[in-house]
């Protein structure tokens, strides 16, 4: 339905004098299935950010493709854009950015006129009204407003749209725990009750144990693992997906900095980016490795290169 084939985006940076191609995203290949909850686990510096915008086309690609419905995107113009972009509906994590200081009415009022809809109170009496927001809601200021609430209020106000699929960043950054299980079960009722494809990018490990369908873990600008959720979760391979899904505490790279105070985690590096920090660190690992077909899976490590 959505794929990428080698989706890049590099920067060329000076360091020292000397010119650097910095990755923040290298060589990315999704695959996303209609029907599934696929979900894109990386913490900071993993390139999520970059990788939804390109996705959303809201940011050019250093190279590689992006298809929908086998339809080849990242050559078109934003205007040809624009029915894609119904079909696919992109929400970011802040959704003050899209309400900034108009009421919400007036907002959804507008988004009906867009997408043609006759109205948009039945997103509140038959959806919203489960998770505790209600019409009345749509009359208060954003700023009035919990977090909790608007961010139901932004995702659920693009099904005017009658979208096929969307995509959701870190929708559980800015949310408070107590209403995180709530979420949750939001984002898997878009999924059953509209028929949705949706993508989600997070660092919540709970959300990717309870909403998954299809994994892929990022480490760095690259995929590290990927695979079914039981077969990544249940049986993790890559060094990085171990420590993470055994909640342990791991020394971030990104917080060790060159005597120009650039990043270790956006250099480019021509080893493993994890081998700083690995246990099972060898001297094949300072070479660059694709990702291997291991059993149902694929990981990006050289102790499955056989």
């Amino acid at each position: 339905m959505f794929r990428t084939e080698g989706l890049s985006y590099y920067v060329k940076h000076k360091i020292a004098g000397k010119e650097y191609t910095i990755k923040f995203v290298d060589s990315i290949n999704l695959d996303i299935k209609r029907g599934y909850i696929t979900v894109l686990y990386g913490d900071r510096y993993s390139g999520k950010y970059f990788l939804i915008r390109m996705l959303t086309g809201l940011l050019k690609p250093s190279k590689g493709k992006i298809y929908y419905d086998g339809k080849e995107l990242t050559s078109l113009s934003d205007k040809e854009l624009i029915p894609i972009r119904r079909r696919v509906q992109t929400f970011f994590m802040d959704p003050m950015n899209v309400f900034g200081f108009r009421s919400i009415a007036s907002h959804l009022k507008w988004l009906k006129e867009v997408f043609g809809s006759s109205d948009y109170r039945w997103i509140f009496d038959e959806f919203l009204s489960s998770y505790g927001v209600e019409y009345s809601d749509s009359q208060i200021r954003p700023d009035n407003l919990s977090i909790y609430k608007l961010y139901l209020i932004y995702v659920a106000s693009g099904l005017l749209a009658e979208p096929e699929m969307i995509i959701l960043e870190n929708p559980t950054a800015l949310i408070e725990y107590r209403y995180r299980d709530n979420i949750y079960s939001f984002i898997s009722d878009l999924r059953e009750r509209f028929n949705l494809t949706i993508l989600v990018t997070t660092s919540d490990i709970t959300l990717l144990e309870r909403l998954s369908d299809y994994v892929y873990i990022l480490f760095r600008g690259r995929v590290v693992e990927e695979g079914y959720r039981g077969d990544v979760l249940e049986n993790p391979s890559h060094p990085y997906t171990c420590r993470v899904l055994k909640d342990e505490a791991y020394h971030d790279v990104s917080d060790i900095r060159f005597a120009d105070g650039e990043s270790v985690a956006i250099y480019n590096w021509s080893i493993c980016p994890y081998s700083f920090e690995c246990e099972k660190y060898m001297d094949d690992c300072n070479i660059d490795v694709p990702l291997f077909e291991w059993g149902n899976k694929r990981v990006r490590c050289v102790l499955f290169k056989s």
